[in-house]
This record gives structure tokens, C-alpha cells and sequence, in this order.
């Protein structure tokens, strides 16, 4: 038989075999790859000489092991015609075109390539040893190989330039193509030499004996292939579900979904492994048609019709789910553009009286009925005072302008325009208070806020002119009169108002509490002063609206206690740690308390300068970008400002900065947290940050877990020596490099610094206020991070800060890493629920 006819049943037969072996896996293995079985008869064996380039693309495309026959012993051999290339006659293989493209996968990790296993045939008898044959061969690469096989990459979707593919293809000799492709460990059994370093992936060979047949050199052969192939496609089914469950805030939600309508264990294995995270992915794959699966697989020869089947039975039923759940979830708002939820976001976790003391005060209150009550009375009122003014134009004659002297009407008379618009300020604010709610309900909450806030500085601008009307229409004789003839009241009313706004704007968690004191106070004034019979009226109003300020404040007091008091007994482990913390280690609580001190000195006098008035307007005169300061939320903010955004990027380097604080965390062990989840990222948004996105500095956060607090001291001292503090926020990073660099240590000129500190917490320092936090101990870092992504495999590279000005295509987000003493990390586990609770009620 001829070696190339034995070649072709060899490769044959290890095709049949490896299905048979594969055959009780078909229930999951057809999950891995959209649209292309993973087996078919061009992703086992070497390709013969008559495969097209285009099979040859699709296998280095969609391999994932790559099993060459590598033969030797006769001319027409594997080695045999590598033997003939050499740099004065260089020729055309289709070997090692192969061999070179998959080794540049394996090694740059740039498409699905994982693992090498070789198949050795000695077709020589034993006359020529695998050592000689390999020998023999070119110490010098192959540019017409190197070129082809350039070609092969490219065309599988490899993003690099030419040249430096080229570059590294000619720099592997023709026998390291070979040698590479066999594992360290068994090359002494083969009389090779351990140099060079084997590919990435080399898992071992599998030697054809001399006398054994094709088929069971082909189960053995298979047997191989299974058990290394089976367990890497699960490692990968593994780390892709691990990836979405915990790093893909989109997928966590998918997930969800999921279990809500019981199609978990269907369905999750197949959403992960294609990142279906939003309705349009979903919905592509619930009109996907049988003919078009059909189309994908029908190159596939008659020995994958297993898999095949598995495949679209599977497709059937899932297709059948995802349309369910498409056509049920079209209304969830999980599904929506995460912009878009934070505008239509609806705080609903807040108690109905407390929601008028809540942080987001105008919206949350608009969504409550206790708190919807208050505000329409407070709406009510106004309408009360309108209906006063009118009376009164209609009753007497407040409405003409008078004579200061006789309190009589001018002549010839002429109507006082601040009367009227009085009146018709008073109607107009009433109507926009109950309106407020109405568009709340039917709405959004954001909306209803703006129609709040904006009927505030409306009033305030409309009083304003009704004032400027009064000086206009007085005349100048009179002008010494003028509060009789304007009213003290206007005055009041405004400087009324202009608090309100204030509070609105940089103290929500007041507004309510001083709308309805003021208010009080108006309408028992009123009820003290004028002469009509409704005097008891405004008296009983404005003490209503001081019971209401009482309740909340009350209902505030005790609802607070309650759960502090609840969260503290849950935190009692907490409570015992710490007091043995402070008795053994007062001196090192007082050496981190100094690190963190010095921090935060350079912290403070950044955010001083930046939210200083005349730097904000100096830096906006020159044109330059907006301060990453934030004022009202007195925060260092993310360089964007989408939510989407954000989470593209948390969802990107989340894993990798995980993985990255691992390596070098020089004391304890790093506990992996998941991206924080969007439903809590916009809640917090909508709470704390005044609906700016860019104040998430948490959404990528990770926990590390020390045994004492000299290791919180140790890993205090490794950030700073690779950190610098609020440097490159304000401009480029080389007008701060000197900052950057200035712990930077052996590096020189900060070549180590990889960290940008942008906010730091102590809450190991005993004069931390911990009526905050609810009892809660650690130390809590903000940190800017710059990576680039690679092309070819999605691999996030760390840049150091001297290096972000200069770096095409550099991501910069700021991450958290907490450092928990082991005991309180216990704790932490179990007190989430009491947490939530307090949580809800500061409304953070």
C-alpha cells in the first residue's frame, strides 16, 4: 500500500474512531461554536495536497487541537519532503504551512487553537531514527512557507501587519516547526533535545507502533485525543460561563431571566458561550431558520451525522425557548439600552414616608402614596392661596394701584400687574405640584423631577418680573413707600424659594423637610395677619405641613436606629474582631492611618483646586476638558460619562484586573468580585450621583482578604510604591509625570507605576464616623487603571502611567479593590440582607 494511500485511511479511520469515542459526548460538544460543528474531517488530521486554501483557512479559523502526522523514514514521507527545502531551493509544503500557522496561534493565543498533539508514524522500518530524520532538516525558515502560511492567517482573520507576521513566521527554522509541535516530556523518549521550547499547548505524542494496524493505532490514537480535547472544551465552556456570569453585568441579567422563566439549564451554556446579552442577539437567534443551520453544516461528512443531529434537535427546542422568551420579555426593561433605564429609572425600594428624606427626594417621593399625599397637599395649599388672591380682586379693590398717603385708588385707575400674576403664580404652582405626579405615573420619575425644579425657578423668575412691573408701574414719588406698595411678602417668597432650590440642588435629602417648614411658617404667618374669616384655615395648614416635617423626621430617627440596630447584631463578629484588632495592634492601626493620611492630604488638595469656582471657570474661559472633579458629589469622576460605556468597560477589563491584582498582591489571597450589577449601578446613580454615571467608581472591585493588620500595612506599602495620587486628571499625563514617578522605586522615573489613586478610605482609623457604614471595617481604594486590548485575542495589557500619553487606543477605568482582615470577610458573607435594609433607608 502506498504511504499516501495509507496517509488518507489512517486519517480516515482516527475521523470514525474519535466520533465513536466522542459519541456520549454529542449532548454538549455541538454547543461550543456558533454555527460550525467542531469536528469535521478537516479539524483531526494534516490536510492532504488536495484541500483547497479555503478548508485550510476554515481549519485554522475553527481548530481548536491541532493532530499533524508527522512521518518519517521514506522519501515521500512527512520529513521526508520537508528534507528537500532548503534555502537555496526552497518549495511549497503543505505541512508546514500548516505547522507554522498553528504554532503562531498557539504561541500569541490569537484564534481557538489550544492544544498540539502529534500523531509519529515511522514508515522506514526503523532504519532511519526520528532523531536523524529531524536533523537533516533546514536549521533556516522558509520564506515561500512563511508567505503561504502568512496568507492562511490573515485569511482565518488574524489581525497583525503583514510584515511582522512575516517577521516571526521566517524566524522558525523548518525543524523547529517541527520540534515545537512535541512536548517537552516526551522528547527524551524520542532522542530529542529539549531545545527549542515547545509550542504552548504541546500536550504530549502518540507513537504508531511497528506492527499494529491502522485501526488500533487509531483508537489509541483517539483515546488520546478525547481525553485531552474533552477536557479542554469543557476548561473553555468553564471559563466562558465563568466570564459571564461574573464579569458580564448584561449576562448576569440574561441569567436571571433565565431562572425566572426555568430555561436555565437549557439554555445558559449557550449563552455564554456566544455573549447573547441583549434582546437583539436574542431575537437573531429566535429567527434563526432550520435552513440556514442546515446550510452551516452541510459540508460536513457522513461521520459527524451524529453531532449533527444532537446539534439541531437541540437548536429545535432552544429556538422554540428564545422565542417565548423574546415575545414574554419585549417589555422587560433589563432588555433596554442601559441609558435608557437610567432615565426611566423608578426607585421603588424606599418606605413612603422616608422617601421624602431620601437622597433622590424629588423622585422618590413622587413614586410613594404617602409621600404623593404630602406633596399634593402641598399642592392644595398653593391652589388655597390662589383662590384667596381672587377673592380679594373680586371682594375689593386690592387689584388698582393705590396712593400710599390715602390708601385710595389711583385716577384714573390702572390695574397692579403683580396682583394678577400673583394670583396666577399661586394657580400655576399648584397646578405644576399635582401635575408633577400625574406625569410620575405616566412617565418618568426624571420627568416629574424636571417639572418640579423647573416650577421653582419658573416662580422665582415670574415673581421677579411681577416686582419689576411694581417699580415700573409706582411712580418715582412713591418709591419711598415701595414695600407697602410692592409687599414684603414678594421679598420673602423669593428668598423662599432660592432656599429650596439650594437644597434641591446640593442637599435633596433636606428639600422636602424645609419645603414644608417654610410653607409652615408662610401660612401661619398669613393666618396671624389677614383680616378674611379663613385665618383658622392657613393656622391649621401650616401646622399640618410642621406635623408632616415631624413625622418624617421621627419616622427617619427610628427607622434608622432600627436597622442600625439590626445590622449591628448581625455584625457582632465584627464588633469582637475589632476590639482584639485595637487591643494588639493600636501602633499599627496609627502607622496605616498615617499612609492613608498622606493620601489623602494629596487628594484633598487636588479636589481643592479643581472645585475651586475660579478654576472651574478659568479652565472652561481656556477650553479645556471638564474637570474630573465632581462637586456635588465631591468625588473623583470616570473619564466618560455613558452607562453603557462604563459597562463595556467594566466588562472588559474586570476579569483581567482581577487576575492582574492577583499576581502581584504580596500578602493574603484575592477574592474575585463580580461587576456590579446594573440594576444596583443605576439605583446608586439615581441616589447618590445625581443621575452622573461617571461618579461609578466601583462597578470593577475585588476583595482582598489578609490574616492582620500588618499585612493591610505590607499591601499599604506595595500600592503606594507602584501608585501616584490624582495624577493626569487635569491634563496630559506628562505634565504629572514626575508625581507618577515619585515612588515608582527601581523602575526609575515610575517605569512600576501602574496605579492612579483616586480616592481612599480608612475605615480601620478609629475616629472613622461608622454611623455611616453601620460598623463596617476596611480599607477601601480607588484606583485608575490604562490597558490596551489586543486584536487578536482580546487580552487586556496594564500600561504604566508614564506611558498612557503616548499609547494608541488606551482605556482608563478606575477600579476598587477593599482589603478585609479574614475574620470580618466571614462576617461579610452573612449580614448582606441587614445591609440592604440600612442601606435603604439612608437611601445610598
Amino acid at each position: 500500500m502506498s504511504s499516501k494511500l495509507l496517509a488518507r485511511r489512517s486519517r480516515d479511520e482516527l475521523h470514525r474512531v474519535v466520533h465513536e469515542e466522542l459519541e456520549e459526548e454529542e449532548a454538549w460538544l455541538f454547543k461550543i461554536y456558533a454555527q460550525k460543528t467542531y469536528l469535521d474531517v478537516d479539524c483531526i488530521s494534516y490536510l492532504s495536497v488536495n484541500r483547497q486554501a479555503f478548508s485550510k483557512e476554515r481549519f485554522v479559523c475553527n481548530c481548536t487541537m491541532f493532530v499533524p502526522v508527522i512521518t518519517w523514514g521514506r522519501v515521500t514521507s512527512v520529513l521526508g519532503l520537508l528534507e528537500g527545502i532548503r534555502e537555496e531551493a526552497d518549495r511549497e509544503d503543505d505541512f508546514l504551512q500548516l505547522a507554522l500557522a498553528m504554532i503562531y496561534l498557539l504561541e500569541k493565543k490569537a484564534g481557538r487553537a489550544r492544544l498540539v498533539l502529534p500523531i509519529l508514524r515511522d514508515e522506514g522500518g526503523g532504519h532511519v531514527s526520528l532523531r536523524e530524520a529531524v536533523e537533516r532538516l533546514s536549521g533556516r525558515g522558509s520564506g515561500v512557507n512563511s508567505e503561504r502560511a502568512c496568507g492562511l492567517l490573515q485569511g482565518a482573520g488574524v489581525k497583525e501587519e503583514r510584515e511582522k507576521l512575516l517577521g516571526y513566521l521566517r524566524s522558525v527554522s523548518v525543524r523547529d516547526a517541527v520540534v515545537r509541535l512535541l512536548s517537552c516530556t516526551s522528547r527524551g523518549s524520542l532522542g530529542l533535545e529539549a531545545c527549542p521550547e515547545a509550542v504552548s499547548g504541546a500536550c504530549g505524542v502518540y507513537l504508531v507502533g511497528k506492527e499494529q494496524d491502522v485501526r488500533r493505532s487509531a483508537e489509541e490514537a483517539g483515546g488520546m485525543l478525547k481525553e485531552h480535547l474533552v477536557k479542554e472544551l469543557r476548561a473553555q465552556i468553564a471559563g466562558q460561563v465563568w466570564h459571564f456570569e461574573k464579569h458580564n453585568p448584561r449576562g448576569i441579567e440574561m441569567l436571571q431571566v433565565l431562572r425566572e422563566t426555568k430555561t436555565y439549564e437549557l439554555l445558559h451554556e449557550f449563552f455564554a458561550l456566544r455573549s447573547i446579552d441583549s434582546l437583539d442577539r436574542l431575537s437573531a437567534v429566535s429567527t434563526m431558520t432550520s435552513t440556514s443551520r442546515a446550510r452551516a453544516c452541510e459540508d460536513c461528512e457522513g461521520t459527524c451525522e451524529g453531532i449533527n443531529r444532537a446539534k439541531e434537535a437541540f437548536y429545535d427546542e432552544a429556538v422554540k425557548a428564545i422565542g417565548e422568551m423574546v415575545r414574554g420579555c419585549a417589555e422587560d426593561e433589563r432588555f433596554l439600552p442601559l441609558n435608557t433605564r437610567l432615565r426611566v429609572y423608578r426607585d421603588d425600594d424606599v418606605d413612603g414616608i422616608l422617601a421624602l428624606r431620601s437622597s433622590n427626594a424629588l423622585e422618590t417621593a413622587l413614586l410613594k402614596t404617602p409621600a404623593q399625599c404630602c406633596i399634593a397637599f402641598e399642592g392644595v395649599i398653593q391652589l388655597l392661596f390662589g383662590a384667596v388672591m381672587v377673592q380679594r380682586m373680586l371682594e375689593g379693590t386690592s387689584i388698582w394701584i393705590t396712593d400710599p398717603a390715602t390708601n385710595e385708588s389711583l385716577t384714573p385707575r390702572t390695574v397692579q400687574v403683580s396682583k394678577v400674576i400673583d394670583s396666577f403664580l399661586a394657580f400655576l404652582w399648584g397646578t405644576l405640584y399635582l401635575s408633577a405626579i400625574v406625569t410620575c405615573r405616566y412617565s418618568t420619575p426624571l420627568n416629574a423631577k424636571r417639572v418640579l425644579v423647573g416650577s421653582g425657578h419658573l416662580i422665582v423668575w415670574l415673581k421677579i418680573i411681577s416686582l419689576t412691573s411694581d417699580f415700573i408701574q409706582f411712580d418715582a414719588k412713591h418709591a419711598v413707600s415701595w414695600p407697602t406698595g410692592i409687599g414684603l411678602s414678594s421679598f420673602i417668597l423669593i428668598a423662599c424659594v432660592s432656599i429650596v432650590l439650594y437644597f434641591v440642588h446640593f442637599m435633596q435629602h433636606y428639600a422636602w423637610i424645609v419645603v414644608f417648614v417654610l410653607q409652615g411658617a408662610y401660612c401661619i404667618r398669613d393666618g396671624l395677619t389677614i383680616r378674611e374669616n379663613i385665618r383658622p384655615i392657613f393656622l391649621v395648614v401650616g401646622i399640618i405641613c410642621w406635623i408632616i416635617v415631624i413625622v418624617i423626621v421621627v419616622k427617619y430617627s427610628l427607622s434608622y436606629r432600627q436597622t442600625y440596630k439590626d445590622l449591628s447584631a448581625a455584625m457582632e463578629g465584627f464588633e469582637k474582631t475589632w476590639s482584639k484588632v485595637v487591643s494588639s495592634s493600636t501602633d499599627k492601626l496609627e502607622e496605616i492611618s498615617r499612609e492613608v493620611l498622606e493620601i489623602s492630604q494629596k487628594l484633598g488638595a487636588w479636589s481643592r483646586r479643581e472645585g475651586g469656582l475660579w478654576e472651574r471657570v478659568r479652565s472652561r474661559a481656556m477650553g479645556k476638558r471638564a474637570s474630573r472633579y465632581s462637586v456635588r458629589s465631591k468625588k473623583i469622576r470616570q473619564e466618560s460619562k455613558s452607562l453603557e460605556k462604563l459597562f463595556e468597560e467594566a466588562h472588559e477589563v474586570s476579569a483581567a484586573f482581577q487576575l492582574w491584582v492577583s499576581g502581584w498582591n504580596p500578602v493574603g489571597r484575592t477574592e474575585h468580585g463580580k461587576v456590579k450589577s446594573c440594576e444596583r449601578a443605576i439605583q446608586k446613580t439615581v441616589r447618590s450621583y445625581h443621575r452622573d454615571p461617571s461618579c461609578l467608581t466601583d462597578l470593577v472591585r475585588c476583595t482582598v482578604v489578609v490574616k492582620s493588620v500588618e499585612e493591610v500595612l505590607e499591601w499599604v506599602s506595595k500600592v503606594r510604591s507602584m501608585s501616584a495620587v490624582a495624577a493626569g486628571l487635569s491634563g496630559p499625563m506628562s505634565e504629572e509625570k514626575d508625581e507618577a514617578a515619585g515612588r515608582g522605586g527601581k523602575g526609575g522615573r515610575g517605569d512600576g507605576v501602574y496605579l492612579n489613586i483616586t480616592s481612599i478610605k480608612n475605615r480601620y482609623d478609629r475616629r472613622y464616623d461608622l454611623r455611616a457604614c453601620g460598623g463596617y471595617r476596611d480599607l477601601c481604594i480607588c484606583v485608575e487603571v490604562g490597558w490596551t486590548v489586543n486584536a487578536k485575542n482580546g487580552s487586556c495589557t496594564f500600561i504604566p502611567l508614564k506611558q498612557w500619553d503616548e499609547t494608541l487606543n488606551l482605556r482608563r477605568h478606575i477600579c476598587e479593590v477593599q482589603v478585609l482582615l479574614e475574620e470580618m470577610y466571614t462576617v461579610k458573607q452573612h449580614v448582606h440582607k441587614e445591609y440592604v435594609n440600612f442601606r435603604n433607608v439612608l437611601c445610598q
